[in-house]
């Protein structure tokens, strides 16, 4: 699971400054969440992985989720649908890889739209996808790939 260093330096600096910790409280609810839903998807088996991102997908697209703009909304959506298209393709369910990359080109499509990205979204092709995810998981698990991608799958 991910340390929270940073966000614990940034609320012991606000609190020196005079700011109340319950102005930073949804924040730390917030990141909370982040580390209760990634510990199926990160140290799991790829069932609970896919629990895990099924989970993620409803707190992120939840509207009283606090903290997310419209823009990281659709950001965190987009690349956790490309976190499902990467799992269900690396575990051989074709049809819900695809179902995945469908909705992960539709909400990149959003997220370019809502930060008014020049030019436009990139195309999603699977070597994109994979190399932003392995990215991204490898940032957020110490550098490591999330275990259902260590195990054989059936």
């Amino acid at each position: 699971m991910k340390t929270l260093k940073i966000p614990t330096v940034f609320l012991l600096v606000a609190l020196a400054f005079g700011c109340s910790k319950n102005k930073f409280e949804p924040l730390t609810n917030y990141m909370k969440q982040q580390d209760e839903l990634g510990a199926g998807y990160f140290h799991g088996s790829a069932d609970q992985a896919r629990d895990s991102i099924s989970r993620m997908l409803e707190y992120y697209q939840d509207p009283n989720t606090k903290l997310l703009t419209d823009t990281a909304r659709a950001q965190m959506v987009y690349q956790t649908y490309c976190r499902l298209y990467m799992l269900e393709s690396r575990t051989g369910h074709d049809a819900a890889a695809q179902d995945g990359l469908d909705k992960a080109q539709r909400w990149q499509q959003q997220f370019y739209k809502l930060a008014n990205a020049q030019g436009g979204a990139p195309e999603l092709t699977p070597d994109k996808i994979r190399d932003l995810v392995d990215e991204i998981d490898r940032r957020e698990n110490n550098g490591q790939l999330p275990d259902y991608t260590q195990t054989k799958q059936p």
